[in-house]
């Protein structure tokens, strides 16, 4: 009687091909984790210089457009104007009622209208630094994460200044503003050490911190004033 041997001949992965398998899988895995994190920080970084940038575009469009009714007086009152200036306020008023009266009584519709503003930077979250942009006396935040507000004047004879006298108020035709902003919260990843120059040439920086920053100059016509 003949007897039938079957050999087992199953094959399999010997431990050095596993090793070299795993070391395989390893190394890809930990390229694709790295460049997702790269991919990450970057996207967090492009992230808060768009919010930064919106926050500063925000407030700049809503000073543009007010600054330049400054001294608006259609019945030539001789009640608006520029009230104060400097390096870090500006101070006016319009006559957006058209009534030639008070600049604080102003009701259109039966609603109450600002005709005195006042762009200067204020502590808003009560921690005794001004971080807050606001354009109106005692008035809420029309920006947030401002550092730095400044301005510089053009009088009608081409002189700038930071500090126009009682008289040059009325001779201010345009306002250069500078506006400084950082992110909201940090970044660990990243180092500013950046120096940031207003309009006026003043310096701000280096910081050496993990806040993003941008600074944003532009310059603004009074088409009331000087005429």
């Amino acid at each position: 009687m003949n007897r039938v041997c079957h050999i087992n001949n199953r094959s399999g992965f010997t431990l050095v091909e596993l090793m070299v398998a795993m070391v395989i899988t390893f190394l890809i895995t930990g390229a694709a984790y790295a460049s997702y994190i790269i991919q990450q920080r970057s996207y967090t970084a492009q992230e808060q210089v768009i919010l930064i940038q919106q926050n500063i575009r925000t407030g700049l469009n809503i000073m543009t457009r007010e600054m330049r009714m400054a001294g608006y007086d259609p019945s030539f009152s001789d009640l608006y104007g520029v009230v104060t200036a400097n390096a870090n306020t500006f101070n006016f008023t319009a006559d957006l009622c058209s009534d030639g009266g008070d600049p604080g009584k102003c009701v259109l519709g039966g609603e109450s209208i600002t005709e005195t503003y006042l762009y200067e930077l204020y502590d808003s979250s009560g921690d005794g630094v001004n971080d807050s942009l606001r354009r109106t006396p005692a008035g809420s935040a029309i920006a947030e994460n401002i550092e730095q507000l400044e301005f510089r004047y053009t009088l009608e004879d081409g002189t700038q200044t930071q500090a126009p006298t009682a008289i040059e108020l009325g001779q201010i035709v345009t306002v250069e503003v500078s506006v400084l902003a950082r992110a909201e919260e940090e970044d660990h990843f990243y180092n500013n050490s950046s120096v940031y120059t207003s309009a006026a040439g003043t310096n701000y920086g280096p910081f050496d911190d993990k806040f993003r920053r941008r600074m944003l100059n532009t310059t603004i016509q009074l088409r009331n004033m000087g005429i």
